[in-house]
């Protein structure tokens, strides 16, 4: 009932208006219009299956802490 994003989409968010029209993704549930966005955008990388959870599911989203030392590597 979670799905977790990377904190770079909360960041960076606004980045992403206009790339969301690609998919077309409604939610049974009420989504900020935000999180709309940025489901949309990455669903065209989700699974069918996945995708179907997005539009059917009960779910809260996340963003997770990002991990900083990946820069170091």
């Amino acid at each position: 009932g979670r799905v977790e994003l990377s904190p770079i989409f909360l960041w960076f968010g606004n980045d992403f208006v206009g790339w969301d029209g690609q998919e077309d993704i409604s939610f049974k549930q009420e989504v900020s219009s935000r999180d709309a966005v940025i489901l949309r955008t990455i669903a065209r990388y989700l699974s069918r299956e996945e995708q179907e959870f997005l539009r059917e599911g009960s779910f809260q989203v996340a963003f997770t802490e990002y991990d900083w030392e990946l820069n170091a590597r």
